[in-house]
């Protein structure tokens, strides 16, 4: 195009070349401005970190165990934990999964959500998953109830208050996955 119009492009001298860069460079040269995006990148870079290393922290924590006689562990008072064992009322409540399956079919569907099978007795699994930024590990328990057809379940965060919602969200994938595959 520049040639078209006889002239030459900004950027094929080379003193051309640093004029043109100056004059669209986006430095920044007020120093308020420069003090706040300086401060955003450190504050991203240490919020970042502080994930990472919850996470980390998060691998090496044990996983909840089952009562006794095998029953799932109760949530603890943090929005980071969904079961089917507590009251129907309460913000962690989710219905169970009404299917006619073996243990070894539910593995399966774990599987298939990502889960890595951890324990597997008297038709129980425990299964890790991972979040996809920082690695942090959720457990998740499934119990299948033969007497009634029906899959209990507990899924929570290893570590923190609020999951965001993940673990709620994982129960219903795996519902929706059971669902999909009856049908």
């Amino acid at each position: 195009m520049f040639e078209a119009l006889g002239r030459r492009h900004p950027t094929q001298d080379k003193q051309s070349l640093g004029a043109y860069y100056a004059a669209t460079s986006t430095r920044v040269d007020n120093p308020m401005l420069k003090a706040i995006l300086w401060t955003v990148i450190i504050v991203a870079a240490l919020i970042t970190g502080l994930g990472f290393a919850a996470a980390r922290k998060s691998t090496g924590m044990p996983a909840p165990a089952a009562g006794d006689k095998g029953e799932l562990p109760p949530c603890s008072n943090t929005p980071n934990c969904v079961s089917t064992e507590v009251d129907s009322q309460h913000p962690a409540y989710i219905e169970p999964i009404e299917a006619r399956i073996t243990i070894e079919q539910a593995q399966g569907y774990l599987e298939n959500l990502g889960g890595q099978i951890t324990g597997n007795s008297n038709n129980m699994l425990q299964a890790e998953f991972r979040t996809r930024l920082f690695g942090f590990t959720d457990d998740m328990m499934v119990k299948l109830n033969e007497a009634d057809s029906t899959l209990r379940i507990r899924s929570s965060s290893r570590v923190g208050k609020s999951d965001l919602g993940a673990n709620r969200k994982r129960v219903e994938a795996l519902r929706q996955l059971i669902s999909s595959k009856a049908n």
